[in-house]
């Protein structure tokens, strides 16, 4: 018992000790005195201390209640003074702009703000040069007081933002995002946004916010180091401690704001602060409300603004609407109100949310603050919005437009304007419905918000600080990466003439099948949502599609209620329990039935590498009772099930694997221009037998009566295949296993950034230091591209489309309303970049627990190797006997001369093959990358492959040949897991010093392993987030609020393009003039002078 007591404790000890190690110190600062500030991570707090770890919190709001020595808490509730002071409702009726504020106001408050955190006593004595206090993480907002930034590096801890005011374009700008001053997202630009602007007003948003920018750049940023250094010293630049930030938790919710790209390190949630169970109201107040029987009103300005400033005529102009209603009203009103109509009740403060939960209210009269919009849209109660200061235009204008109230402006309303809104919101039952369905598809999401971020507050402790996850855009100059390289742009404006040339692709068969289609880019448009293979880890970030989805979610079974008692005790009784237990079956049956949804998905590329990504997703859709008609090169084996149709294509996959890849390597030709001059007119053969098989004619014929309610579909350069999302009526998912293709980057209304790392379409010519020559070629290679993607293929394809199914819309209108972007890219391995919002990644999820068992004489082989073995494939596609003998004999030569052995996909019989060396047409990669005695993987760099390679820890040689592989090659290299070789000039000794350097180098193996620890280390299941993401675009009616309005506006209008050329050409006329009239006056001063001087030498 001794011995047992003893080895009890021995464990609890190192449960414990276990748990601290789990731990963090995490310091936190919300420095903004407003209480709407502060409200929306409180959820964040108390789940990050129930997790075990200790919080330091300062803030101008203390949580009541909290006796923790492991939950401190520093109040600067002082702060207040500074804000109360400011009269909100005199500034918008003196028609101050957010802009004017910012530069006016805002700046000396920022800076009192920050103070009151420095002076703090108890800060103090944290931030003392004497003091050993250490923090392993920093959450603080990201406003206008980098100042407190500062933090990050006197405790060097990781630093996490946050806002809850959405993204603040300044920090889009420094952390690489994109500046758009007049997207309807920008909500500093007011109420002066949207997609069909004037050129005259787009022109001022733009000098507007470059302006401010630049103003923050001049002023407030040296102001505010200047205040933190004399708190702490000597700093790095505040501007280079905010560029290191790891993650940015923003407020925002997708279906309230309007999609665009955004930075991979930005994590959204909403609505945190909303409590399940509201402090109940005053005994007289709930009465008030109760006796309302013909309903209540509630009118509140927020937390900042006061109702009681209002003038006294508009004052008097609310009371005389008010008192003509039949509805009582609540008003949150900080004075007495004099001639206050009887049924009016007033009040410095009241529970909101305990009021917008009560049954009988009507009508929320709001200012649009973004914590009471989202609690109207939480209680589904519908809104007047009187818009104030800052991003409350925007929740103004998002109402307005999602068609859940109306937006009135202040300074401007008249008695009458104010009746009609309140009667048109009240008797039209169309508010409250939509109001119910943004709220339903607001808490629709696929994981707990307040613990996903909790996570990704500790994983960026795990992983460092997440430096993966940092746009490599920051640290570039704006020039070169906004707006499409304007300086490029512009030397091409006078001096580059675009050269194309008409290339025979294939959409005139998708006619000869259809019949006569809309264009096929149309179709694509009209996608409703894409599904990605991606993981964060492993992708550069990016912005991204709204309505791109990456691979969590589960399904929660109700349990029956337990059969009568009399079930047991006779047989009437049985017979009736029998009988309710077929009615209640039934009922479950058709319930379950109601939730289950046909599923069409086409992976035309005859490649196993495209499509064994997704085998898990169509399996993972099965399994939750959705039925799939899968159309596929790749047959999935073994499923026999009525409600898991597959229409077999592969008599395809000839043509792709009788290509010579390795020659088009030693050609030397670029991608865009094999694209062209290869696979472009081989796409139109993939899609063609989609339309020829007879299984899918009997699906698409005019007369079939089949129905789906989702489409998933590779988007590559089969644009015609986007059709059959018109011809079934349903939303439309698309994939990708190549990561982010430009073309549909573009489309969509993302970013194209041809010299980006994550641009792989570029190949090995891509990165951060490029010439200008270089970036200058790129960006002809690329838009060239898409001009003959635009000229001749999606032309061709419109009518191959329409030949089968008959007329169709364009088929880029189709592709733009994607609903989500299924994409393969994992987050680690690709550089961060601002993706679009219906973006969705995923990675690996082709991976096996349990790889297929090796042949028995390879495994003796591989067991056998006592110094290990390196294992050597170029890919599905790729085939080792097209290497050139020499290259051959090369590779033969080394391998003979290592201790180790080596096995060798080569697919026919290799000539004076070394006697440690095993050869094969095919092998299970997985069974033998997970072999302990692996020692390197010499791979082309194939997507999956590469996943492989880092899943199961194998560092690696890369050799790329084609289209992704230049990419992966590059990041192996950047990340140091493995090194490059170029297979056109590769020499012997550069195979061996490879080998032995990867091999012997024990950093390439401890390198493989962090990678590898950060790729799995994800907040959820990746399959099940994608399934959850394929129903949640058929619940949400193909999810639109995900879309990016970006993809509807010209890309010279939305990059500011046209107004970027237009400061070009007065600056140039301007400097022109300028100069001419100095030359002149030089000219005339000169003849003058020399006049005088003849002049006076003649009269000498």
């Amino acid at each position: 018992m001794k011995h047992m007591v003893t080895g009890l404790f021995f464990v609890l000890c190192v449960l414990c000790v276990a748990k601290q190690a789990e731990s963090y110190r995490i310091l936190a600062i919300v420095a903004t005195p407003s209480y709407s500030h502060q409200i929306p991570y409180r959820r964040l707090w108390l789940e990050l201390h129930e997790r075990g770890h200790e919080i330091v919190l300062v803030t101008s709001n203390p949580i009541p209640g909290i006796q923790s020595p492991n939950f401190t808490q520093i109040d600067i509730s002082k702060g207040y003074s500074d804000i109360r002071s400011i009269n909100f409702v005199q500034l918008r009726f003196e028609g101050k702009t957010w802009y004017q504020f910012v530069q006016n106001e805002l700046k000396a408050m920022c800076d009192s703000f920050a103070r009151h955190v420095f002076d703090a006593p108890e800060m103090k004595k944290l931030y003392s040069p004497d003091s050993d206090v250490k923090f392993d993480v920093l959450l603080t907002e990201f406003l206008y007081m980098p100042s407190i930034y500062s933090f990050a590096h006197r405790f060097n801890a990781h630093l996490i933002g946050l806002s809850s005011l959405g993204s603040v374009t300044i920090n889009d700008y420094v952390l690489g995002g994109l500046v758009l001053p007049s997207h309807e997202y920008t909500w500093e630009s007011e109420a002066n946004t949207g997609p069909n602007l004037p050129f005259t007003q787009r022109l001022l948003n733009f000098y507007n916010m470059w302006h401010l920018l630049y103003t923050l750049y001049r002023d407030v940023f040296p102001d505010q180091q200047k205040l933190a250094e004399s708190y702490l010293g000597p700093l790095p630049p505040l501007l280079d401690i905010m560029r290191n930030v790891s993650v940015m938790f923003l407020d925002q919710s997708d279906v309230l704001t309007a999609a665009r790209p955004k930075l991979a390190n930005v994590v959204t949630f909403t609505s945190f602060h909303i409590l399940e169970n509201p402090d109940p109201l005053p005994k007289d107040l709930q009465e008030f409300l109760d006796g309302a029987d013909a309903g209540f009103i509630y009118f509140s300005l927020g937390s900042n603004a006061r109702s009681s400033d209002l003038p006294m005529e508009l004052l008097q102009m609310f009371c005389d609407v008010f008192a003509k209603l039949p509805y009582r009203v609540v008003w949150k009103f900080e004075k007495e109100l004099a001639k206050k109509p009887a049924n009016v009740y007033i009040g410095k403060w009241f529970s909101q949310q305990t009021i917008l939960a009560h049954p009988k209210i009507k009508l929320f009269i709001t200012q649009g603050g973004l914590q009471s919009t989202e609690e109207t849209i939480h209680f589904a109660v519908p809104v007047i919005v009187f818009p104030v200061l800052a991003d409350q235009d925007y929740q103004a204008n998002r109402m307005d437009a999602l068609g859940t109230g109306k937006r009135l402006e202040i300074t401007t309303v008249t008695k009458a304007e104010f009746e009609n809104a309140v009667q048109e919101v009240l008797t039209n039952k169309e508010y409250k419905e939509r109001m119910i369905k943004v709220r339903n598809l607001t808490m629709d999401t696929p994981y707990d918000l307040v613990k996903n971020l909790v996570w990704w507050t500790e994983f960026v402790v795990r992983s460092d600080g997440a430096p993966h996850l940092r746009s490599s855009l920051a640290m570039q100059p704006c020039i070169c990466h906004l707006t499409d390289h304007k300086d490029i742009v512009e030397f091409r404006n006078y001096v580059a003439t675009p050269v194309s040339r008409h290339f025979p692709v294939s959409a005139e068969t998708a006619e000869s099948y259809l019949g006569p289609l809309p264009p096929l880019l149309d179709l694509m448009k009209d996608v409703s949502a894409f599904f990605l293979d991606q993981s964060d880890v492993l992708t550069a970030a990016r912005p991204k599609l709204a309505n791109v989805i990456t691979f969590s979610s589960s399904h929660m079974e109700e349990n029956p209620d337990p059969l009568p008692k009399a079930v047991y005790l006779n047989t009437r009784s049985m017979k009736h329990a029998v009988v309710s237990l077929f009615i209640v079956l039934c009922v479950l049956c058709f319930t379950k039935q109601t939730e289950c949804y046909r599923i069409l998905a086409i992976v035309a590329t005859p490649s196993y590498s495209h499509q064994v990504p997704f085998w898990r997703l169509w399996l993972e859709l099965h399994e939750r009772g959705h039925e799939i008609v899968l159309v596929t090169t790749n047959p999935i084996s073994g499923i026999n099930s009525l409600n898991f149709t597959q229409i077999d294509i592969s008599r395809n996959s000839g043509q792709l694997g009788q290509m010579n890849l390795v020659e088009l390597r030693f050609d030397g030709r670029v991608w865009h221009k094999i694209m062209e001059d290869v696979f472009l007119e081989k796409c139109t053969d993939y899609a063609i037998p989609v339309f020829e098989t007879p299984q899918m004619k009997k699906l698409y014929a005019p007369d079939s009566n089949e129905r789906f309610d989702v489409f998933l579909t590779e988007f590559l350069y089969t644009p015609s295949l986007y059709a059959f999302a018109h011809r079934f009526n349903v939303p439309i998912i698309a994939l990708s296993s190549l990561g982010m293709i430009s073309h549909n980057e573009h489309t969509l209304g993302g970013i194209v950034l041809p010299s980006h790392e994550y641009a792989w379409e570029s190949q090995a010519n891509t990165g951060p230091n490029l010439s200008f020559t270089q970036r200058l070629l790129n960006f002809i290679y690329m838009w060239r591209f898409l001009y003959i993607l635009h000229r001749d293929v999606y032309p061709s394809q419109q009518k191959l489309a329409e030949s089968y199914l008959g007329p169709l819309p364009p088929l880029l209108d189709i592709m733009k309303n994607v609903s989500a972007f299924f994409i393969e890219q994992s987050d680690v391995l690709t550089p961060a970049r601002p993706k679009l919002a219906n973006m969705i990644t995923f990675t690996s999820t082709h991976i096996v627990e349990n790889p297929d068992p090796l042949p028995k004489d390879l495994q003796e082989f591989v067991d056998g190797a006592d110094a290990g073995f390196i294992y050597f494939s170029l890919g599905s596609n790729a085939k080792s006997a097209d290497l050139p003998i020499e290259i051959q004999r090369m590779f033969c030569d080394v391998f003979a001369k290592l201790p180790y052995r080596v096995v060798w996909k080569f697919e026919t019989d290799l000539v004076e093959k070394p006697s440690n060396v095993y050869t094969g047409k095919w092998f299970s990669q997985q069974a033998i990358l997970a072999h302990p005695k692996v020692k390197l993987f010499i791979t082309q760099g194939g997507l999956q492959s590469t996943e492989e390679a880092i899943h199961f820890g194998v560092p690696v040689i890369v050799i790329p040949i084609l289209g992704d592989q230049d990419y992966q090659a590059a990041r192996v290299n950047a990340l140091g897991i493995g090194t490059r070789l170029e297979l056109r000039t590769i020499t012997r000794d550069e195979i061996e010093n490879a080998v032995r350097e990867v091999i012997t180098n024990t950093q390439y193996k401890e390198r493989m392993s962090r990678v590898q620890n950060l790729t799995k280390d994800v907040p959820y299941d990746l399959v099940k987030n994608l399934a959850w993401w394929t129903e949640y675009v058929v619940r949400s009616d193909g999810a639109p609020h995900l879309r990016s309005s970006l993809a509807k506006q010209p890309w010279y209008q939305y990059c500011d393009m046209d107004i970027v050329v237009f400061l070009t050409i007065v600056t140039v006329l301007v400097v022109s003039n300028a100069l001419n009239i100095i030359a002149k006056l030089f000219v005339y001063s000169y003849k003058r002078f020399y006049s005088c001087n003849s002049q006076k030498q003649k009269v000498n």
